[in-house]
């Protein structure tokens, strides 16, 4: 049997919409409209990501081979121990990027927040995380093991940032649902029966540059 699978340890996307999925317009007005807001995330991402990942680099600096003789910096897996970030597009006037801290007391944190709220003020908030980003993730990988296990064409699992939550997305039966509820609860973990084939998923959040 041939499978599709979706899995994403989180659910983000380079550019953002702002939702799980969306249809493509048929008519040129209603392309034209929707690229306005299309154009003004771009733009918007495009000037703070440089930002962003200077700033995450310098505090958790790392290298990542792309050769035999050269190296790139990148940023240290341990940020994603202490926050993760998502872009938050529900207001397209007000876009903004938005940090959950998991430890944000750690002298790392405290120097990224004080730098980008100094260079990109109100379009950067910083939020306590209710649930561990880091933790989050290994949540999902787990759950995304069991769900590989099933039969079932397409399936996607990913961490909502925004939402802090595991999504579990796929054409599940009754009985696939209760094995995940029995093993993970749902407390973290939203599971949405639907049919995935036809449906272009967006993710909700931005990862952090090391995924």
């Amino acid at each position: 049997m041939l499978k599709r699978t979706i899995v994403g340890l989180t659910l983000s996307a380079a550019i953002l919409i702002g939702g799980s999925s969306f249809s493509l317009p048929n008519a040129n007005a209603e392309v034209n409209e929707a690229k306005q807001p299309f154009d003004q995330i771009t733009a918007f991402q495009s000037e703070v990501i440089p930002i962003i990942e200077e700033a995450l680099i310098r505090q958790f600096p790392a290298e990542s081979r792309i050769s035999d003789t050269e190296t790139v910096s990148v940023v240290s897996e341990d940020f994603s121990k202490q926050a993760t970030y998502y872009y938050d597009n529900d207001n397209i006037n007000d876009l903004k990027v938005v940090f959950l801290i998991a430890q944000e007391n750690t002298p790392q944190m405290k120097a990224i927040r004080a730098e980008l709220e100094g260079k990109l003020g109100d379009k950067v908030l910083f939020k306590q995380a209710s649930q561990n980003p880091y933790e989050m993730r290994q949540f999902s990988k787990k759950v995304a093991d069991c769900v590989s296990m099933f039969e079932i064409d397409s399936y996607s699992v990913g961490y909502d940032e925004k939402n802090e939550e595991v999504v579990a997305k796929g054409d599940f039966t009754d009985e696939q649902v209760r094995q995940l509820r029995d093993k993970f609860g749902s407390d973290a973990l939203r599971i949405e029966v639907q049919e995935l084939r036809h449906i272009l998923t967006l993710e909700a959040g931005a990862p952090p540059p090391f995924q």
